[in-house]
């Protein structure tokens, strides 16, 4: 990138991003809002996207027990309400993955993208 370039690119950055984090925490706090209201925010935020993540789980379970299994409204209900009663009372999710592991031999290591859940090796 020549200097050209980079004065241009310079110019086309929005106002925020060209001042320093000192200007940018007094811009904030002139328009009314605090650090803790940021901090408010984020936990707010990532509350959500938790509870999104977990929904997403529970509907994908749903549909994977009636399309691959034939389960209508009723079992599908039954099955939900039994992994929810899980989730509620498990201590933690490592309790819970390492039961799947002890009493099917099913591995579960959601940091592999592909192969998440994979049956262990005899």
């Amino acid at each position: 990138m020549n200097r050209a370039q980079r004065r241009a690119y310079q110019k086309s950055l929005p106002a925020y991003k060209k001042m320093g984090h000192e200007k940018l925490m007094n811009a904030i706090a002139k328009n009314g809002l605090t650090v803790e209201d940021l901090k408010k925010c984020k936990a707010e935020g990532y509350q959500q996207g938790v509870e999104s993540a977990v929904m997403q789980c529970y509907a994908a379970f749903c549909l994977a027990l009636h399309e691959k299994f034939g389960f209508g409204r009723e079992r599908v209900l039954r099955a939900l309400q039994a992994a929810d009663e899980k989730v509620i009372f498990a201590i933690d999710s490592a309790e819970m993955i390492e039961e799947v592991f002890d009493r099917f031999g099913i591995r579960m290591d959601f940091r592999d993208g592909l192969e998440r859940v994979q049956e262990a090796e005899p």
